[in-house]
């Protein structure tokens, strides 16, 4: 899949110089978007709940038949989801410090993990648009786009309850002098490295036209993020640190979110539905004709 990307996009960003030369009208266009989106990692034993996407996007796209065009842009998104998870986890035949074997129980209780993450993509679009009236018009993309994360981040809050089962004994500990506690601050840092990712895009658009060269634009925005998480996912589990005569335990071993875990896939599908609303620009290549939009 990656090599046919790179190809559509390689061919679209060479051809279009060469069309630009017998072209009847370009177009410059600004778009404004916002809704809803969600990034979804196939969380084990939890839900996942989206939020609010959006993003800006400059396109500049040359139509070479009064219907048919292509077009190439930068586009900026943001998508963010939220896992949340209520589960117990359980680790046996742990060594506390006076050298006892004991079974290391975990609560998690509503907690959430919240992951943010910024693209900057550059999308090649196939563009068709046909006319209704001479001020009003339907506008469809459908495109691929190389898409970089910029950044991501992370916070995270809920309860972590930690607990000894000695079932020798049949008790259970949960007195912080014994290293059993709960806490509630915890603030993962997410190292991501692989940055590359693909998005799979459609739009359409109503066009509404001024007395001059300007268009106005509305419509729905569709997106498809496709990332590799690439990492080794670590156990989710827990470590003993000692000092002293206490152990501290940790929610995990040098723990960077749950993406980084075996709790979570290999691949993350982040997808967007979203209102846009935007401006276009033409510029006519022939005299005759003051709008290509008017042209039927």
């Amino acid at each position: 899949m990656k090599k046919k990307l790179f190809i559509f996009l390689f061919v679209s960003i060479i051809a279009l110089p060469l069309l630009s030369q017998s072209l009847p009208t370009s177009y410059y266009t600004l778009l404004l978007r916002g809704g809803y989106g969600k990034s979804d990692y196939g969380l084990e034993n939890g839900t996942i709940k989206g939020s609010i996407a959006y993003g800006a996007e400059f396109e500049y796209a040359f139509f070479f038949h009064k219907n048919v065009g292509i077009g190439i842009g930068t586009d900026f998104q943001c998508i963010g989801s939220t896992g949340i998870l209520n589960t117990s986890l359980f680790w046996n035949d742990v060594i506390d410090t006076d050298g006892e074997r004991y079974n290391h129980q975990l609560n998690l209780y509503d907690w959430r993990e919240r992951q943010t993450a910024f693209y900057l993509e550059f999308p090649v679009t196939l563009q068709t648009q046909f006319r209704f009236s001479p001020s009003c018009g339907l506008l469809l993309k459908a495109g691929a786009a190389y898409a970089l994360m910029l950044t991501q981040k992370t916070s995270a809050y809920g309860t972590i309850e930690h607990l000894g089962n000695y079932d020798r004994w049949y008790l259970m500990l949960d007195i912080h002098e014994y290293g059993f506690y709960i806490e509630k601050d915890f603030k993962p840092k997410y190292n991501f490295n692989n940055a590359h990712s693909y998005t799979l895009m459609f739009s359409a658009d109503m066009c509404f036209a001024t007395r001059s060269n300007i268009e106005f634009l509305c419509g729905l925005y569709a997106g498809l993020n496709i990332r590799n998480l690439k990492t080794q996912h670590s156990p989710l589990g827990f470590r003993n640190d000692r000092e002293g005569s206490a152990v501290f335990h940790y929610f995990m071993n040098d723990y960077s979110t749950i993406l980084n875990t075996d709790y979570v896939k290999n691949t993350m599908y982040s997808y967007s539905i979203q209102l846009q609303l935007g401006i276009r620009f033409s510029q006519n290549h022939y005299r005759k004709h003051k709008c290509n939009c008017y042209k039927y």
